[in-house]
């Protein structure tokens, strides 16, 4: 409380002090002008501040305004003009010459700059300003002597005395003569306590990492308001902003950040605010917070552009292109990355152009397309021979290297590591020594190049670095690729010690990799030993370890050659199988694909506006630094010499729980605000917690896994768990798979389509593979929720076919009995997800908004319809017909169609949250690289018309179902794809979605949607209404799959409430219950009455 309370105050004083300084008086123009130019109306700006210099020529800020005013307008020659004529009309105003000495500097004349400031000291001026213009502008031009001749000369007149010890304090500072400078800025502070004084001498313990001391200066520098300069306190809040930046303090650099660019903004300093946006970016690049690097460098451009300060761009370029990297968002930092190439182009010898070929290259490289990646990698290393930068140099070769071994090229991949391994020999890099060496050991480990002797030279030579070095991680590396090849030669004492060592080594050197990759040698140990209850309590301790240390060990170089799954989960997973422990198989399937969306979706918390994502990422960053320091004092502590001290090994435990305990806490106290940043942190669903949830569905969930050798299938019912392994091997699985048809694999269809539809007898097999083993398992009134794996992501499982024996040929689709005419299914990516947060935001008001759009209008500007997903074969007439069928059962007041031009994202945006279901029949790309920027394309005259996925996370909608009609086109895995889009869609708000694998060329299947809605308007379940849907239509219309299969739902497959239905629902019940009430009580009434009347008659 009391730093907020004390930067508030600070804020004050600020701006106390700029209007201060640009104080109101009549005739002053100043304020005019600045708001003028704060609105890019230069010229406007210019005449203002001319008047004012014609009322006042006393006002050094109006001269320096003036002459940025005309640089950023790009007029330089008419300033130079004016001051000129204004010189030569009052030849003694120092201003004037300050006005251009200030415009020289802005083009880097040194030369004249320098001129002009000596003339404006000649003429009187004592501007604090002058003198360091003049100080940088002399040493720039080496000109000591008359420097130090002039600075001499100001001790002459008593107005400028003071000017003697700034000037050389500055100057002492500029050639990083500290001690001297900081002993005469004392001076000058101990006769003149001055704005300008306080400010170098902050400037000087910065330098001197004296962070403390120069934040105090600062703050000093910024209480004085007498002669206090705008643009200089801009300069302050940037100083202050690194210092707390260095002292660890993110959110106040944060806030001394923001508060100099606002200050730039209001006060048209565009060079102050280039350069602070420029610092700003660097500062959240360091804190890894990319989206702000994003903002910061964009709004930097746009800065550098209006002012034309060209020199910035490729820099900031580059940048941003390295913001867009890390965020995924491969389009747009190969976008970034190629202006970066077009600005050096004259400067092809540049480090930052075998830079930007070298970023290129690695984005290629990860959109596995490694011949574009070695393209880039050799121009990166070409441009960086020549220029001499060795480090780019040997880093490009390294990649290089990377390349040709995984195209089993060995001898070029050998001579390749070797180069990098001398450079780094000879420049005494020992991490990259030691790289080399474990990559040259690993490149004689591969299958088709297994030489044990080779690889167990470099292992060993590895080893004699870390010892002579003292680096124990890399010690702990090569322990467990020790055991790795012991394995291989079947020695299995000898790859039990050394995975052993391996753990102790990574405890006492803090590598949490080869921790864990030491326990997961283990697991495999025992198993290859025949001791499967060791193997199984091994792989408790590394499931464990994981869960801890996932955040922050592939921080390390070893990652790349240590494989979660190959190496840890399989492993896990088959000691569990060999002790029948099935529900550690559940847990360990769910640990996994809850970890692989955690990776996947990592970034998303840069691209959401809604909540303290940047925050939240930096502060769960320096906790887990915290943990990470902590554990390795407490490894320390294993160390013969100190083991049995049980009192601070005590504590050190101790600390770890807190800080365990604070990252709990803090992440509750976000999801208290925020309960749908679960999504970014999802937990492992327990068992019991799931066989909960199945109760409430009545539905059984399957894990599929796929291993290289095998698939396991967990099967969860409401009280029972049973798994089976399936001796099938993953290469042939996804073979078979995708011989069922070419649309699988995300193909077009063949030239002989006709011929070839949908192969019935390779269906059969895939269903006596993976699911006939499990069938006795399930009941057939469950619903059946499916967590694919692998190629399995793109199956649709209701098309497996279940009496291939009965069939007469491959095609024999009226006899054919499919899946899903026994169960209703449904697809979730894990347990997890039935979890998740994702009511909507508010009650919706209609029942369907549907956008439909043809291809034409869904090319944007920028893309070419070869490129673009739909490629031409979208039906948007027969879409928007079938649509208004649809709504028209609703109600035209409960549903919207769009389409064609009026089909707007603008539109959607505004719109969707006013409704339970949003259709899209609109072309789109789902990419499992970068979830985040998977695509769909609305209709746009003016060109911004596609909505990436992390858009949809900052949009607050509130329907149960989001339907893609559309083929998704899928680039890589549907897997990871879905798995965003499904996120994004619970974030903002909704449940489920229903999607398309596939189009089917001439058919859109109209009729599965008609009856899909009317299911749900029934009352059945998601899940269960698109089955019958299917189901219908292929016992009236086609029963070839390749029409009514692609159809998937996703995500929670419950029934779906009609509010707007049911409340008038319940109002017409509740007058009918009335009527009736009273027509019996009135009737009830007259009965009594009338018996009254005959008893009194008779009576």
């Amino acid at each position: 409380m009391y730093k907020k309370l004390s930067r508030l105050v600070f804020c004050l004083v600020v701006v106390q002090t700029s209007l201060k300084l640009w104080a109101i008086t009549p005739g002053d123009y100043r304020i005019s002008a600045l708001q003028e130019a704060s609105n890019k109306n230069y010229p406007k700006a210019i005449d203002l501040l001319k008047k004012q210099i014609a009322d006042d020529s006393s006002l050094t800020e109006a001269y320096l305004r003036l002459a940025d005013f005309y640089s950023y307008n790009k007029s330089l020659q008419q300033g130079v003009t004016f001051f000129q004529k204004a010189g030569q009309q009052n030849p003694e105003n120092p201003h004037t010459y300050l006005g251009l000495a200030q415009l020289y500097h802005h083009t880097k004349d040194a030369q004249n700059t320098f001129k002009n400031c000596k003339l404006a000291l000649t003429k009187g001026s004592t501007s604090p300003y002058l003198v360091d213009l003049l100080v940088k502008s002399a040493l720039q031009l080496k000109k000591r002597n008359e420097l130090a001749k002039i600075l001499r000369a100001t001790q002459k007149h008593a107005a400028q005395k003071h000017l003697y010890d700034l000037g050389y304090a500055i100057w002492r500072h500029e050639v990083k003569n500290h001690k001297k400078a900081k002993s005469t800025i004392l001076d000058y502070l101990d006769k003149r306590k001055d704005f300008y004084g306080h400010k170098v001498l902050g400037d000087i313990e910065q330098t001197a990492s004296n962070f403390q001391e120069s934040n105090r200066n600062y703050r000093s520098a910024l209480k004085l308001s007498k002669d206090i300069s705008q643009h200089s306190s801009i300069e302050i809040f940037k100083s202050l902003a690194a210092n707390f930046q260095a002292l660890g303090k993110p959110d106040s650099a944060d806030f001394y950040f923001r508060e100099g660019l606002e200050l730039a903004q209001k006060t048209a300093a565009r060079k102050e605010q280039l350069e602070i946006s420029q610092a700003a970016a660097l500062f959240y690049r360091h804190l890894r917070m990319y989206q702000k690097m994003a903002d910061a460098c964009h709004e930097a451009i746009q800065v550098a552009l209006a002012i034309n300060e060209l020199d910035y761009l490729p820099e900031l370029y580059h940048d941003l292109g390295y913001a867009y990297e890390k965020m995924t968002d491969s389009e747009r930092a190969l976008k970034y990355y190629s202006l970066t190439l077009k600005k050096t182009e004259g400067a092809r010898n540049s480090s930052l152009t075998s830079k930007t070929f070298l970023a290129i290259g690695r984005i290629y490289l990860n959109l596995s397309d490694p011949d574009q990646a070695f393209e880039y990698f050799n121009q990166s290393l070409e441009i960086a021979k020549k220029a001499g930068h060795s480090n780019i140099q040997y880093l490009a070769l390294l990649k290089i290297a990377d390349i040709h071994k995984s195209r089993e090229e060995i001898s070029a991949a050998k001579s390749a590591y070797r180069k990098v391994l001398r450079y780094a020999q000879r420049t005494q890099q020992h991490s990259l020594t030691e790289t080399c060496f474990i990559k040259l050991s690993d490149l004689y480990l591969q299958p088709s190049n297994v030489v044990l002797k080779s690889a167990t030279y470099y292992l060993n030579m590895a080893d004699a670095l870390a010892h002579q070095t003292f680096q124990l991680q890399f010690a702990a590396n090569h322990r467990w690729m020790q055991g790795k090849i012991a394995l291989q030669e079947n020695e299995i004492e000898t790859a039990e010690v050394d995975f052993w060592e391996a753990i102790q080594l990574g405890k006492e050197a803090g590598s949490y990799m080869s921790v864990i990759a030491g326990q997961a040698g283990l697991i495999r140990t025992y198993l290859a030993a025949g001791i499967p209850e060791y193997a199984k309590a091994y792989s408790d301790s590394v499931l464990i370890s994981l869960n801890n240390f996932l955040d922050y060990c592939f921080e390390e170089n070893s990652s790349e050659f240590f494989d979660l799954l190959e190496d840890v989960f399989i492993p896990a997973i088959t000691a569990y199988s060999n002790v029948g422990d099935l529900s550690k198989i559940y847990e360990t399937n769910e640990q996994y694909k809850a970890m692989i969306h955690d990776i996947a979706l990592s970034t998303s918390k840069y691209k959401i506006k809604s909540g303290m994502a940047d925050s939240l990422k930096w502060r769960f960053d320096l906790k887990n630094k915290e943990t990470r320091d902590r554990w390795q004092a407490l490894w320390r502590m294993w160390n013969t010499d100190q083991q049995d001290n049980l009192d601070w090994v005590a504590k050190i435990k101790s600390e770890i729980d807190s800080l365990n305990l604070a990252k709990q806490q803090q992440l509750a106290n976000i999801m208290l605000r925020y309960p749908k940043y679960k999504i970014f942190k999802p937990t492992a669903e327990t068992l019991p917690e799931l066989q909960t949830k199945l109760r409430q569905l009545n539905g059984t969930f399957i894990h599929y896994f796929i291993a290289d050798a095998a698939t396991f299938i967990t099967v969860i019912t409401k009280d029972s768990i049973y798994c089976k392994r399936v001796n099938v091997r993953a290469t042939y699985l996804e073979t078979l798979i995708n011989k069922i048809s070419p649309f699988i694999n995300g193909k077009d269809a063949p030239a002989d389509f006709g011929m070839n539809p949908f192969r019935l007898d390779v269906a059969g097999q895939v269903y006596k593979l993976i699911f006939e083993p499990i069938k006795e398992w399930i009941s057939p009134q469950n619903t059946v929720i499916i967590s694919p794996d692998g190629i399995l992501s793109r199956l649709p499982f209701g098309a497996l076919v279940t009496n291939l024996e009965a069939l007469t040929d491959n095609y024999d689709f009226n006899y054919a009995n499919f899946l899903i005419e026994d169960f209703v299914i449904s697809y979730i990516p894990f347990a997890g997800f039935l979890t998740l947060p994702n009511s909507g935001n508010k009650e919706p008001h209609g029942t369907l908004i549907a956008f439909v759009n043809s291809t034409e209008s869904a090319i944007s500007s920028s893309e070419s319809s070869a490129n673009h997903p739909s490629n031409g074969k979208a039906n948007s007439r027969s879409d928007e017909n079938y649509l208004k069928m649809i709504s028209s059962s609703f109600g035209k007041d409960k549903t919207e169609l769009y389409s064609g031009e009026a089909a707007t994202k603008v539109r959607f945006i505004k719109e969707s949250p006013d409704y339970q279901i949003i259709h899209l029949a609109l072309p789109h790309i789902l990419d499992e690289r970068s979830v985040l920027y998977s695509k769909l394309y609305f209709s746009d005259p003016a060109g911004e018309n596609i909505l990436e996925t992390h858009e949809i996370f900052n949009l607050k909608l509130s329907a149960d179902l989001l339907i893609l009609s559309h083929e998704s086109k899928f680039e890589n895995s549907a897997e990871g794809s879905l798995s965003g889009l499904l996120n994004a869609a619970n974030f903002a708000g909704i449940p489920s979605i229903v999607t398309r694998i596939w189009e089917t060329p001439g058919a859109n299947s109209p009729e599965i949607f008609e009856n899909f809605y009317l299911n749900l308007k029934l009352g059945l379940s998601k899940a269960e209404a698109l089955q019958q849907a299917k189901i219908l239509y292929f016992e009236t219309i086609n029963r070839n799959p390749l029409y009514w299969a692609p159809y998937l739902l996703h995500g929670d497959p419950q029934p779906m409430a009609f509010q707007s239905n049911s409340k008038y629902w319940v109002i017409y019940a509740t007058l009918l219950g009335l009527t009736v009430f009273i027509t019996l009580m009135v009737w009830q009434f007259l009965k009594i009455r009338k018996e009254s009347s005959l008893e009194a008659k008779s009576a």
